[in-house]
């Protein structure tokens, strides 16, 4: 299997290993992405305009775990589409100088 790699910038590189998202900070591996917990309905979104973080986004859709949420929403990514999620999660906030609200807590401290 190939190894995929994103480049955040030169300090945050994002591969796909084994089917698996692994995020390495400074070149050594941080953690496993373990999945991306949130999916807005369209019909949801008004009431998310006053939220001010992933945080409280998840709270209001009641994210739970992966499982229960795939199942419910009849989701399925394959690994590349997952990749790609936290490739595109990880660009934006290091755009946004590392704003924590809007990426999960545990990544941004």
């Amino acid at each position: 299997m190939t190894v995929k790699e994103f480049v955040v910038n030169n300090l945050i590189t994002l591969r796909l290993e084994g089917g698996k998202t692994n995020l390495y900070i400074n070149g050594k591996l941080y953690i496993h992405c373990k999945s991306l917990i949130l999916n807005i309905p369209i019909n949801e979104i008004e009431m998310l305009e006053d939220i001010e973080s992933i945080e409280e986004a998840v709270e209001k859709l009641k994210s739970t775990e992966e499982a229960e949420w795939k199942q419910k929403y009849n989701i399925s990514l394959s690994p590349e589409e997952e990749f790609f999620g936290h490739c595109s999660n990880l660009q934006a906030w290091a755009e946004n100088d590392y704003n924590p609200c809007i990426i999960a807590y545990h990544l941004a401290y």
